[in-house]
C-alpha cells in the first residue's frame, strides 16, 4: 500500500474515508476549488524562481504572474466561479503575495543558496506492507545549514504547537534522513501572510509521531473494514 502524508492524516481523522479515497480509489469527479487551484499556480511560479534564481529580476514574478494567471488559473477557476470580478480579484491578491514573498526571500538571504531539491518526487518503505510518498516543495543550504520548506496558500497560518505536530513534516523530515540528508531547520511558509514558522524533528519524533498513524493504515489494509 502507498499512502502520502494527507492519506495517514485522513486514516487518523477517519479510517471509512481513507479507505473509500486510497484503498478503493474513489476519488472525486469534482474540479478543485478555486482556492486549490490558486495555491498550484503560486507554488509553480515559486518553484521556477527558485530553480532559476530569478529573485533578482523585479520584473520576473509580474511578467509571469500575469502570463500563468491568463494560461494556467483562469481557465479552471471559470469551472467553479462565474463571477468574472471574483476570478481577477485571485489576480491582485497573487500579485500582492508575490511582491511580498520576493522581498522577503532577499531579506531572509534565502534567494542565493544552494538547491538540493525542488518538488523531488519520494517514496519510503515505512513498514513490510506500507510505503510512504509524496512530494517537498524545496530543500536548500544556508551558511552549512539545511533546510525543508513547505509553501503554504491558507487563508490562515497555523499555530506553532500544530506546526510543531505537523504530520505532513514529519513524513518529510522522515523521507529526508532516507536519502541521509540531514535537515537542520524545517517548518511552513504562509504565502499570504509572508511568516515563515520554524519547527524541528528527530528521531524519537519520527517513531511517536508516525507509528500510531501507521498502525491504523495497516489495520485498514488488513481488516478490509469488516
Amino acid at each position: 500500500m502507498r499512502l502520502s502524508a494527507s492519506a495517514i492524516k485522513d486514516g487518523s481523522d477517519c479510517l471509512l474515508k481513507t479507505h473509500w479515497k486510497y484503498i478503493l480509489k474513489e476519488k472525486s469527479t469534482e474540479p478543485n476549488s478555486i482556492y486549490a487551484e490558486f495555491g498550484i499556480v503560486l507554488h509553480d511560479l515559486i518553484r521556477l524562481a527558485f530553480k532559476y534564481k530569478q529573485f533578482d529580476k523585479e520584473d520576473f514574478f509580474e511578467h509571469y504572474w500575469k502570463v500563468m494567471f491568463e494560461d494556467d488559473f483562469v481557465e479552471k477557476a471559470k469551472k467553479v466561479e462565474k463571477e468574472n470580478l471574483i476570478i481577477q480579484n485571485f489576480y491582485v491578491e497573487g500579485h500582492r503575495i508575490l511582491k511580498n514573498f520576493r522581498d522577503n526571500i532577499i531579506s531572509l538571504g534565502w534567494n542565493n543558496t544552494s538547491i538540493i531539491e525542488i518538488e523531488d518526487y519520494f517514496r519510503i518503505k515505512a513498514t513490510e506492507e506500507l510505503w510512504l510518498s509524496g512530494y517537498i516543495d524545496i530543500v536548500f543550504e544556508k551558511e552549512g545549514k539545511i533546510y525543508l520548506v513547505d509553501w503554504k496558500s491558507n487563508k490562515y497560518t497555523m499555530s506553532q504547537e500544530d506546526v510543531d505536530n505537523s504530520l505532513q513534516l514529519t513524513v518529510y523530515y522522515f523521507a529526508m534522513q532516507n536519502k541521509g540528508i540531514s535537515v537542520d531547520k524545517l517548518g511552513l511558509y504562509f504565502l499570504r501572510h509572508n511568516v515563515f514558522i520554524e519547527t524541528k524533528r528527530d528521531d524519537k519524533d519520527i517513531y511517536e509521531k508516525l507509528k500510531t498513524r501507521i498502525d491504523l493504515q495497516e489495520q485498514l489494509g488488513q481488516d478490509n473494514l469488516k
